[in-house]
């Protein structure tokens, strides 16, 4: 992603669509984790922490509807 050269809207929009499309491959990923993950500790950390992602991924997703 190139946003170097954006500016205000074309930013704005460019910047929430990758931050939605990182955090859902990091859902998918700590679902997969919770799933068939071994390590205890990483299973805690991403049971503690895979309701932040998806928090801020409605957040971004509301924020980019606004844009719209």
């Amino acid at each position: 992603m190139q946003v170097r050269w954006l500016t205000g809207k074309a930013f704005d929009t460019t910047w929430l669509r990758a931050q939605i499309t990182d955090h859902q491959k990091a859902i998918v990923l700590f679902r997969s984790e919770l799933n068939n993950g071994t390590s205890t500790s990483v299973i805690r950390y991403t049971n503690k922490h895979l309701p932040e992602l998806q928090a801020h991924l409605k957040m971004a997703d509301s924020l980019l509807q606004v844009l719209q």
